[in-house]
């Protein structure tokens, strides 16, 4: 009988160690798939968006006849110039003599024979045409308000000097006629050249020539 109570309890005891061995054996297996190891790695995406801006004159020429009478009559012409810029700050439109001179002239800049003074007016502030002068203003959506509201709205020849419309002198440094902050697809400004003359001005054909320049900011 004791014999038979040894036994059992040795059959516990060795089943309780396999018990033990279990659990060990599976905390090993289990216990190690837990353990997980993991790397990165970034990429840095650059893309440069290179700037473009284009400037074009409609007809790149503004005739501006005149059939003088004694007590002045008065000319006007346009042309207009379209902007695009992808800048994005913006972009300056600007208008100058395209030569040492601020005079239409017969002959040449540096010798002329016969001169048309340019208008005594400015951007900032241009002034009722005198007779046997010439000058500029300009309309659109970003030209300064000085220089576009009192300019015509239409071509005329060999009208009477109008008492209203405003024009400024050419420069031969860059005077602004139109800038905005940010991306332009396209702009149009139409720019109105008018001449005012009377029987003293000397007949003969009279030229110069402007130059435009888009500039991103």
């Amino acid at each position: 009988m004791k014999h038979n109570i040894y036994s059992m309890k040795f059959i516990r005891i060795i089943k309780f160690k396999s018990v033990i061995s279990f659990l060990l054996l599976v905390g090993v297996l289990f216990g190690g798939a837990s353990v997980v190891s993991a790397a990165t790695a970034n990429d840095t995406i650059s893309s440069v968006i290179t700037q473009v801006i284009s400037i074009t004159t409609g007809t790149g020429t503004v005739p501006l006849n005149i059939t003088p009478t004694g007590g002045g009559v008065q000319t006007i012409g346009s042309d207009t110039v379209s902007v695009s810029s992808n800048d994005a700050a913006g972009y300056s439109l600007t208008i100058a003599s395209a030569n040492a001179c601020t005079t239409l002239f017969t002959g040449t800049c540096v010798t002329p024979l016969l001169t048309i003074p340019a208008s005594i007016g400015t951007a900032a502030a241009p002034v009722i045409q005198s007779v046997n002068t010439w000058g500029y203003c300009a309309t659109g959506t970003y030209v300064p308000s000085a220089l576009s509201t009192s300019c015509p709205s239409a071509n005329a020849s060999n009208q009477t000097i109008s008492a209203t419309n405003k024009f400024a002198g050419i420069t031969t440094s860059g005077v602004s006629i139109g800038s905005n902050n940010g991306v332009v697809a396209s702009n149009t400004t139409t720019v109105y050249f008018a001449v005012a003359a009377n029987t003293t001005q000397g007949a003969g054909t009279y030229g110069s020539s402007v130059v435009y320049t888009l500039t991103g900011l």
